[in-house]
């Protein structure tokens, strides 16, 4: 999926609601195509990212938290660490009831990370 719009094509809409976008992630799920689903993730982060940066209004939480429990799954706990980091720099929407739960699940990834890291 590529959310970008390029010469009219479609692409990433922030007039169109998020779970437009989610289904059509969740659906790869589904079908264990999770590579795609990192991709398509990534590319709504930044769209999310870049709406923001016009219309002030906030980033999208589900992007990041979507991320946030496929790289779990992965035990990519450096990568979970990243991704909710990036979420906790951004601007949130008035009354983000995920921000709170996202801090939590990062502090869960740190843990994580420094109980499953190797052994030197």
């Amino acid at each position: 999926m590529n959310y970008r719009k390029a010469n009219n094509e479609q692409g990433y809409s922030p007039d169109r609601y998020s779970t437009f976008y989610l289904g059509e992630v969740r659906k790869l799920k589904r079908e264990d195509r999770l590579d795609e689903a990192i991709a398509s993730l990534l590319e709504l982060v930044d769209a999310t990212e870049e709406d923001t940066l016009f219309t002030g209004a906030g980033v999208i939480p589900a992007y990041y938290e979507q991320l946030a429990i496929i790289f779990r799954e992965r035990k990519e706990y450096a990568k979970e660490m990243a991704i909710l980091a990036r979420y906790a720099t951004q601007k949130h929407r008035n009354g983000d009831s995920r921000r709170e739960i996202l801090n939590k699940r990062l502090e869960k990834a740190k843990k994580l990370f420094v109980k499953n890291r190797p052994a030197i």
